[in-house]
């Protein structure tokens, strides 16, 4: 259970770092312009 509990942990993270990159693109991209 703990190690299932970790991995559902880690691809939460990761999912929560792509909205963040993928939020942050456009703004750099704006800023870029």
């Amino acid at each position: 259970p703990e190690l299932k509990e970790l991995y559902e942990n880690v691809e939460m993270r990761h999912s929560l770092r792509y909205l963040e990159t993928e939020s942050v693109r456009p703004q750099m991209k704006m800023t870029d312009i």
